[in-house]
């Protein structure tokens, strides 16, 4: 069994990578999953007291545009990625360290959003037990995260063109249900983004030569949809509520 990465390497690797990512725009699937989490948020009653948690937040992008639903925090393990953060949006409270010591509030928050961050957690049970502990009674958890099952239908070149982070523990929807069960309940589930995927029913699937004759005849909507309620979608996207 290989050696996990030690929280230095990880903090190193996530410095280096968001200190590249500084000057760039959100890219095209940014932009898709961060669609997601909003269609996701609008099926919660918001409040004008709202507190918002942006778990694992980055540069602070996301961060921002949830600050405008209500007081809004962000949680960071790359210190410069924060520093980026705090000057880009100051109405925002972004804090850095490892989220298992840096999350210590208890029935606070509202709304926990965690955008593309339980795959690179090695205790992925202690992570949603720390959100369901941080949210209050009724809050809402909101996250994405890639879809095991089409990783498992990529080769291992498109991994490393994708960039491989120290840790990668891609999970499945029974995986995720399993790991909500003791804390939430699982409101709504969705796979997102299709498109991706070269072997296996995958590669029938995606085909050039397939997309471009439902494309001729007018269907890349509905396969699109049909393919997404299949589980072919890139990301999950999925809605909780703490139970207890």
């Amino acid at each position: 069994m290989a050696e996990r990465p030690s929280k230095e390497t990880q903090r190193k690797y996530y410095d280096e990578r968001w200190a590249r990512a500084i000057a760039s725009p959100i890219n095209q699937l940014q932009l898709k999953r961060l669609i997601a989490i909003l269609q996701m948020i609008d099926q919660i009653a918001l409040t004008k007291e709202m507190k918002i948690l942006d778990l694992g937040c980055g540069t602070g992008w996301l961060s921002s545009m949830l600050s405008h639903l209500g007081t809004t925090a962000g949680i960071e393990l790359s210190n410069e990625a924060v520093l980026v953060a705090q000057e880009r949006y100051r109405f925002v409270d972004f804090r850095s360290g490892d989220l298992f010591e840096t999350l210590t509030e208890k029935d606070t928050y509202d709304l926990v959003v965690s955008h593309e961050v339980i795959e690179h957690v090695d205790d992925q049970s202690g992570f949603v037990n720390l959100v369901a502990g941080a949210l209050k009674v009724g809050g809402h958890f909101v996250f994405t995260t890639p879809n095991a099952w089409t990783q498992a239908h990529r080769t291992q070149e498109e991994h490393e063109q994708w960039g491989l982070q120290p840790i990668e523990n891609w999970i499945d929807r029974k995986q995720i249900k399993q790991l909500l069960a003791p804390r939430f309940e699982l409101l709504q589930m969705k796979s997102i983004i299709d498109g991706f995927g070269t072997t296996g029913v995958f590669k029938f699937a995606n085909s050039y030569q397939l997309r471009r004759l439902i494309d001729r005849i007018g269907l890349s909507r509905l396969y699109s949809t049909v393919l997404l309620k299949l589980n072919f979608g890139l990301h999950l996207v999925a809605l909780a509520q703490r139970k207890r």
